[in-house]
């Protein structure tokens, strides 16, 4: 049966951490959100859109005037839910070169303690972190990648390294060299994730600035709808280059040909990193 709860009876029956899947967002202004999954929060409803199916993107409970939903699809408890969008193959460990890392050979297996650094910058503390040897407390520098709780990681010092040098006056990450972005995808041309940086080199977003899932659109006045932050940042296999690009002509660019990828450029609503990601992630435009 296909329930429809208002915001006041949400606040009494919908309590913070619960999740409901296959939903139908309400918002005061009468548009309508089909979502997969939604989780309440303090002062928002986290959810994932089904026409963005990888962006987490936020509402605040007072812009939500309904939330329709099945009861079978109600949860008072949060399932593992999904945050990257393909089954890593590689073994657990630190990866110190990219040819250790083509090699499929870890440099070392030793234990290590992840620090999630995402909160408050990206849309999921994990995607970025901070790794410690747990032998000696000593925090991880220089490793081309790591392989974390089955999750995998690029180091942002072997990501500069290893940019091709076709790349000119790119993004550079060097304001977080010591941390660790997540793979989002990756299939036998390409691995890819993305990141909120900018062409002076600083970070572009500050802590408490964006929350989780602003780059989203905007939704009711509730988001912010400025993603120009992020870049897609590629490795190809063929080249074992990274790519990380600034605008729809750089991406037609580099993968128009390599990988046969592209946006009309014409189209000023074409190009996001939404768009970025269904193309690269599913191959959908």
């Amino acid at each position: 049966m296909r329930y429809t709860f208002t915001l006041l009876t949400l606040l009494s029956s919908f309590t913070f951490g619960q999740y409901v899947k296959n939903a139908t967002i309400v918002l005061d202004n009468g548009k309508k959100i089909e979502t997969e999954e939604i989780i309440y929060g303090e002062k928002e409803y986290q959810f994932v859109e089904k026409e963005v199916p990888y962006t987490l993107q936020t509402v605040k409970i007072k812009k939500v005037s309904n939330i329709e939903f099945d009861s079978i699809n109600f949860s008072k408890e949060i399932p593992k839910l999904k945050e990257t969008y393909f089954e890593n193959d590689l073994p657990e460990g630190i990866y110190e070169t990219i040819e250790d890392f083509y090699n499929r050979k870890p440099s070392s297996t030793e234990k290590l303690a992840g620090r999630p650094d995402g909160e408050d910058f990206l849309e999921r503390p994990k995607d970025l972190m901070t790794f410690k040897r747990r032998s000696d407390d000593e925090i991880l520098r220089t490793a081309f990648a790591v392989v974390y709780y089955n999750d995998l990681y690029f180091g942002v010092k072997g990501i500069n390294k290893n940019e091709s040098k076709k790349m000119k006056g790119s993004a550079n990450l060097g304001t977080q060299s010591m941390r660790y972005v997540r793979v989002k995808f990756k299939n036998d041309d390409y691995y890819y994730t993305d990141f909120p940086v900018s062409s002076n080199s600083t970070f572009w977003m500050v802590a408490g600035g964006v929350a989780g899932g602003m780059i989203g659109g905007a939704i009711a006045g509730a988001l912010s709808s400025n993603h120009s932050g992020y870049v897609p940042i590629v490795l190809l296999n063929s080249e074992k280059k990274f790519y990380k690009v600034q605008g729809c002509k750089k991406f037609n660019e580099y993968f128009g040909t390599n990988l046969n990828m592209n946006f009309d450029c014409e189209n000023k609503e074409e190009y996001n990193i939404q768009n970025v990601r269904k193309l690269m992630i599913n191959n959908i435009k």
